[in-house]
Formats: C-alpha cells, structure tokens, sequence
C-alpha cells in the first residue's frame, strides 16, 4: 500500500457523484514537515479499503479520506505543535478501530475527522494572509494548488456529462 501511496498507483473506485479524496494532496502532505504524522493514518485507512468487501465499506473509507484532507491541509497552515499532531492522528485510527461496524455516527462533541470551528477559521486566516513562495511555504501552495485544480477538473467533467 506504502509503495502504490508514494508512487501514485494507487487508485480508488470511487463513490458517486462526490468529489473523490484526493491521493496526490495526501501524498504530497506527508511531504511536509508539519503534516507528515498524516501518513500513519492514510494507511490504516487504505489498509481498511482494501479489506472492504463492500461499495459502502470503501465509500466510508473514501469519505474518511475525503475529510482527512481538511486535517492534512490544517497542519499544514496552523503548524500544531508535534504532539498535537500525533494525538489528532491516533484519535482519528482509534476512532476507526472503536467504531461498532455499520455505526457512523460519532461523538457529536467531538469528531477527529472534522475540524472545530476554531479550526477551520484558522484555516481560513492562513490562506487568506500566507504567503506561499520559499522553501515549505511553496511546498503547502504547490499542494493547495494542485488540489484545487484537480477539484475544478473534477467538478467540470462531471457537469459536461
């Protein structure tokens, strides 16, 4: 799974009219120093699709993985310290690991796949007030630039259709 990560041959099957999650963000946050406690969790997660016998298993893999490009993209901008990363990261495997089959609902206080409202603004400070040019700086914009331009790819073809 590491090596069809890394060299990007790792395809998933899809889930509908959703905008798949997008392997190349993640692939390129465990690149940069601030997210790359993210890949520990990309494989627990590819390592469950590929046990799903299901359509609706892997769409919850994909939908996991949909969402952990919001964590990703906040440890990327907000730059948490070390061990709230990690923390954030083993949350989220337990929270799959815990979960009765079937059950999606998660604690409504609590879910380590969304971002707080808190976050997400910060978040959103970051890309309204970054600058992405030097060193990791273009590292993160290279990826939220490739990562918007798929979306928009994405998004166009499936209005042609």
């Amino acid at each position: 799974i590491l090596q069809s990560l890394h060299d990007g041959t790792l395809v998933l099957e899809g889930n509908g009219d959703k905008t798949p999650p997008s392997l190349s963000f993640l692939r390129a946050a465990c690149q940069i120093r601030t997210s790359k406690d993210i890949e520990l969790v990309i494989l627990h997660l590819l390592s469950h699709y590929e046990k799903g016998k299901t359509k609706s298993q892997k769409g919850e893999i994909e939908d996991a993985l949909f969402d952990l490009e919001g964590i990703a993209l906040w440890m990327m901008l907000t730059k948490p310290k070390p061990a709230e990363r990690r923390k954030r990261c083993f949350d989220i495997i337990n929270l799959r690991s815990s979960r009765p089959k079937g059950r999606k609902k998660v604690d409504k206080y609590y879910n380590p796949l969304s971002l707080s409202s808190k976050e997400r603004h910060a978040v959103i400070d970051n890309l309204e007030n970054g600058e992405f040019g030097k060193g990791m700086d273009s590292k993160i914009g290279k990826a939220i630039l490739e990562r918007l331009n798929e979306h928009e790819l994405i998004t166009s073809s499936q209005v042609k259709k």
